[in-house]
């Protein structure tokens, strides 16, 4: 209810405007046409079968406009465009050669099955004619103008017509309605121009009931009414405006188009709205009009009551030891405010803040809390708890603290009640403390009772709870509500996912200044394909505070721009790989390894813990684990040469034999030399230079050393050196030297 004081903002004829090639494109109003049932008897779904919301776009004189944002799908017929979008969307661009893009704003998410309507003008005419507005009484008529005929759903014809007298023929299959032929004459002197409306004829009547409030003054298609019997008007069948205002304010009108071509019909035009003050408690509430507001339905109202209203008004709260407080609030009509606060100070807030001319002393401060508090006033009660956690004061008591914020509490003070929750280390305590303040009208208590009920703190899971408590906190503007819900209807928590229904609850939770919504909003533009937008927007948050879904994003965009380096300064910030990402974080490490090797084993280990078999990653950190971990050296060995990796296996050879297990050593080294491998001969060869695990020999050390030398191991050509040298052999020293890198 709260965003029909911005559609009613709108109707007064507040204009956006946009410049374009030497026009201007002007949104003149937008309006929810609750009779037009169109959405209702000819729906569209969105991509998870949600029915949609009908914008009708009145664009008389430009044609071949098409329409970009959340369009489900758009029609075009004389003078309107029909242009379907899922639920929630708050905005819609439209785009056309000759002007420049023009985004539509509409004032408050649209809802699934209702029909809206934009009017949009160019002050410039783009040719000689006028558009003209028709309105007639039934939906679904026709009207014939010269050799043209034009259809409509809604009762409504917009037609650019020529200056000068124009005869029509008006028809319908409506059964009841009979023909009308007549003449209008078009002045052509503006940029639409409203002929008086068109009545197809019926012999059938309706009954009108109304609901309205006293003092309400009502037009019924044009013509003002009288107080009505028992709140009736037989009316012709067919559609039929009602205008309802109160007192003199342009803002207290409401219009409604009524639909009486089947049936009669109740209408509920009550015009004003609510306030309900919830802080402080125990205190008394004045209202007062000001600039012409109506009379409150109470003029004074206790903590907890509600009162009726319309216009501008000042709220002066009174409560016993505390000096009076003034706000001043809007209610606009349909305006409904639950929750309202005012605060009010006395002597001790002064002392504690230094404020009204006080210095700042914890101690008169703590005395003049502690007078009213002992005679049991809830918010001094409150304010001394407070005081007394304060660890920057000199009179800290955490005990005593506790026994007033209980006693607060206990008097309903929804401060206090929040308090002991956040200081609670009980999630069950806790839980029950927000309940209590959520149903004193706490929003940020809803908000925590839902998030507790999300992820199962202090009670069970609950989603649909949860999804509840969420939008009771959202209609307060909650933004972290607005995301929360965002993210239920993203996952499918204990609802069916519903991507373009989470969309656009993000998008309500940005409007609110949620930075958290911004970024999950970001991360699924970057999963639907509209990645460059996606990653400017992310790039625009503080890298330390984004998500481990951010950072991924962000790592595999740059990968698959082969930005390798800003790849692997987003995703070795992440705290919880997707498995997926394993080969993608195993790429990377490849090309780390040479420049950066401790970096590229750290990201081997994250690929192969994500589940990626990788032999290259297996080897490696065997390799690396060899002097410093033998258990994990020995589990990622053993894995490469399950993978019958040549080097593993004499990597694993080389395992064995500083473990002294000769035979098993001698086993992996031939069976690296097997596979290809022969640098495993510099370590059989050195096996045989001293007898381990086979019979010692000199010249099968020296083969052995040759072959892995050929082979470029430095290892064996270091040990060719130190033997010729013993051996007193020069020329073989000199020989091998040469190949010394």
């Amino acid at each position: 209810m709260k965003n029909m004081k911005f559609l009613s903002f709108i109707l007064l004829g507040v204009m956006s405007t946009f410049n374009c090639l030497g026009q201007e494109v002007i949104i003149k109003n937008f309006e929810e046409k609750l009779s037009d049932l169109q959405a209702r008897t000819n729906p569209r779904t969105d991509r998870n079968g949600n029915p949609c919301a009908l914008v009708k776009v009145v664009l008389p004189v430009l044609e071949g406009a098409t329409f970009e944002g959340w369009v489900i799908e758009t029609k075009h017929i004389p003078g309107e465009y029909q242009v379907y979008v899922p639920e929630g969307t708050k905005k819609i661009k439209l785009r056309h050669p000759s002007i420049m893009p023009t985004e539509i704003d509409f004032p408050f998410p649209l809802v699934g099955k209702h029909t809206y309507q934009v009017t949009a003008l160019l002050p410039q005419k783009t040719n000689s004619q006028t558009v003209v507005h028709i309105v007639t009484n039934v939906k679904n008529a026709q009207i014939t103008i010269g050799d043209k005929s034009y259809d409509t759903e809604n009762g409504e014809f917009n037609i650019p017509l020529d200056k000068g007298t124009h005869d029509y023929t008006l028809t319908t299959n409506v059964e009841g309605f009979n023909e009308h032929v007549g003449s209008f004459f078009v002045k052509g002197d503006d940029v639409i121009e409203n002929i008086a409306p068109i009545y197809l004829p019926t012999s059938e009547k309706r009954i009108l009931t109304l609901r309205y409030e006293k003092n309400t003054k009502l037009k019924i298609d044009g013509k003002e009414v009288s107080k009505l019997k028992d709140d009736m008007i037989q009316l012709p069948a067919g559609l039929h405006k009602i205008d309802a205002s109160i007192g003199d304010g342009d803002s207290w009108k409401k219009s409604v188009t009524v639909d009486l071509t089947y049936q009669d019909q109740i209408l509920d035009i009550s015009l004003r709205g609510s306030l309900r003050m919830t802080y402080p408690a125990n205190a008394e509430f004045r209202i007062i009009p000001e600039d012409g507001a109506l009379k409150p339905s109470n003029t004074k109202v206790k903590t907890g009551e509600r009162v009726f209203l319309l216009g501008n008004y000042k709220i002066e709260v009174s409560k016993k030891n505390y000096s009076k407080s003034i706000s001043a609030i809007s209610i606009g009509v349909g305006d409904d405010v639950d929750n309202y606060r005012i605060e009010v100070s006395g002597k001790g807030d002064d002392y504690y803040w230094g404020s009204n001319g006080r210095k700042k002393d914890y101690n008169k401060a703590y005395k003049e809390y502690k007078k009213l508090a002992d005679s049991g006033d809830d918010i001094a009660q409150f304010r001394l708890g407070c005081l007394l956690l304060d660890k920057s004061s000199n009179i800290y008591d955490e005990s005593e603290a506790m026994v007033n914020l209980k006693k607060s509490a206990a008097q309903n003070n929804s401060d206090a009640i929040m308090s002991l929750a956040e200081l609670s280390d009980n999630p069950e305590e806790a839980f029950m403390y927000y309940s209590k303040a959520a149903n004193l009208g706490n929003s940020l208590a809803q908000c925590n009772i839902a998030s507790m009920y999300l992820n199962g703190i202090g009670t069970s899971v609950d989603y649909k709870e949860a999804l509840s408590r969420f939008l009771i906190a959202a209609n307060d503007h909650q933004e972290n509500a607005l995301r929360n819900i965002g993210d239920i209807y993203y996952y499918g928590l204990g609802v069916p996912r519903n991507v373009e229904l989470a969309r656009n609850y993000y998008s309500q939770a940005i409007f609110e200044g949620d930075v958290l919504a911004m970024e999950n909003d970001a991360n699924m533009n970057y999963e639907n394909g509209e990645q460059e937008k996606a990653v400017e927007t992310l790039l625009s948050l503080n890298l330390d505070k984004l998500s481990d879904r951010s950072l991924t994003n962000l790592g595999n965009y740059y990968y698959n721009k082969h930005d390798y380096t800003s790849a692997v300064n987003y995703l070795e910030r992440v705290n919880n790989l997707d498995k997926g990402n394993g080969k993608t974080i195993a790429d990377l490490a490849d090309k780390m390894y040479v420049d950066d090797k401790i970096k590229a084993l750290s990201f081997y280990e994250r690929s192969v813990g994500l589940g990626f078999e990788y032999v290259t990653a297996f080897r490696r950190l065997g390799n690396y684990y060899l002097k410093k971990d033998k258990r994990k050296a020995y589990d990622f060995l053993a894995k490469a040469v399950a993978l019958n990796d040549p080097e593993a296996n004499c990597f694993l050879g080389y395992y064995y034999e500083q473990e002294s297990n000769y035979g098993m050593a001698v086993e992996y080294y031939k069976k690296a030399v097997t596979l290809g491998y022969n640098k495993a001969y510099a370590y059989l060869g050195t096996l045989y230079k001293n007898g381990n695990g086979v019979e010692k020999s000199d010249e099968m050390a020296v083969k052995c050393w040759e072959i892995a030398a050929m082979a470029d191991s430095q290892l064996a050509i270091k040990n060719l050196i130190k033997y010729y040298k013993y051996k007193h052999n020069q020329a073989e020293v000199d020989r091998w030297s040469k190949r010394l890198k």
